[in-house]
């Protein structure tokens, strides 16, 4: 029950550091990019998430209590709710700000109709 404790704690405090580096944005201190090449970093927490999960079942098969394939099955299952978790409330997160810039614009364009091309009534001369 202990390890499985100590799993826990582990998975939580990994997630939450891959959480705020996701937020803060600190892998773009070692890859550099700029506008659509910042999409890639996408990949790159995926594959940080991923190498965590490998990391929790290699630790869990060699540090864990016999059967240690039983105990690898179990730390990689964990890391893997764990970082689930994460990318959910990154979703969560990213749905929000949608939302937000979506009413947002629809505020502009009601203030601001020239600036809303697609709210425009078309002149007769430019309809087919």
């Amino acid at each position: 029950m202990r390890f499985v404790l100590i799993v826990v704690v582990a998975a939580v405090v990994s997630a939450a550091m891959l959480l705020l580096g996701i937020e803060y944005q600190w892998p773009r201190a070692l890859f550099h990019c700029e506008g659509f090449g910042c999409s890639a970093m996408g990949v790159v927490y995926l594959i940080y998430a991923a190498a965590i999960v490998v990391a929790f079942a290699i630790g869990g098969a060699v540090f864990g209590p016999r059967p240690k394939a039983s105990s690898g099955l179990l730390t990689g299952g964990v890391a893997t709710l764990a970082m689930c978790a994460v990318f959910g409330i990154l979703f969560v997160q990213n749905q929000m700000q949608i939302a937000d810039d979506w009413r947002d614009y629809a505020d502009v364009c009601a203030k601001h109709p020239s600036l809303c091309p697609e709210k425009l009534t078309p002149s007769p001369s430019a309809l087919p």
